[in-house]
């Protein structure tokens, strides 16, 4: 896939989820492009030709509304932005979920939807609360999470010592803030941060944001959830 296609591709996602909320979907996650996307920055040996692209298409939908049962969909790509290459590693991540404003519940899986070796895929159940307060001008969204693990392939057995408190008992924080000129991102879990900042330049687009994303641990995607790496990116952010 040519450098061109692919961050017209990534565009093309992005701006889908721009528009979910005019229809029966909603943005989930964050929806953004990342171009350019450095990783491996803890290592010596990362070049600047190897600088990707990374992009994530994160829409829900609700299914039954009476019950408040949603359907959720997160996909993660990234692309190494050289004539004749492929998309390197993707993340496939959907849930299904029960959302009561303060309290969420459900199930999620995780895979690179890859066969053999390279397969890697486990599910979750998991429950979080939902705490929401402004502060600093910004609309704040802390959600602690915990989660049991289950179904975990034999390839990713793995992931469980570094995810898990003990067992398979494991658990995440996200915290969000946005205002119509600020938005945050944050991501922390057992061996793993994700951090993003972003800011609105153009005043007439108020969920568009340009944005620096940062990781720090394991895991950067769910092939890599036992290397250890530094990444860093920037680029446009759709904020839910």
């Amino acid at each position: 896939m040519s450098r061109f296609r692919s961050m017209g591709v990534a565009l093309l996602l992005l701006l889908v989820a721009s528009q979910a909320t005019a229809g029966d979907f909603e943005a989930h996650r964050p929806n953004y492009v990342l171009w350019p996307y450095f990783t491996g920055l803890n290592t010596d040996d990362w070049a600047s030709e190897d600088t990707q692209l990374k992009f994530q298409l994160s829409v829900c939908l609700s299914v039954i509304d009476p019950i408040h049962l949603y359907a959720g969909y997160t996909q993660t790509s990234r692309v190494l932005l050289q004539e004749g290459s492929d998309p390197l590693i993707h993340d496939f991540n959907p849930e299904v979920y029960f959302d009561w404003e303060l309290l969420q519940f459900g199930w999620e899986h995780e895979s690179n939807g890859v066969a053999g070796e390279d397969s890697r895929a486990w599910n979750r159940a998991f429950a979080q609360v939902r705490l929401v307060g402004p502060f600093a001008g910004l609309q704040f969204t802390l959600e602690p999470q915990l989660w049991y693990a289950f179904d975990v392939s034999p390839e990713t057995e793995k992931i469980l010592e570094d995810r898990a408190f003990s067992d398979r008992v494991g658990g995440t924080v996200r915290l969000t803030g946005k205002s119509e000129k600020a938005f945050l991102y944050v991501e922390g879990g057992q061996s793993r941060f994700l951090g993003m900042i972003g800011i609105n330049l153009i005043s007439s687009w108020k969920s568009w944001y340009t944005t620096v994303q940062y990781f720090d641990g394991r895991g950067d995607s769910v092939l890599e959830f036992d290397r250890y790496t530094k990444s860093a990116g920037v680029g446009i952010t759709f904020a839910p």
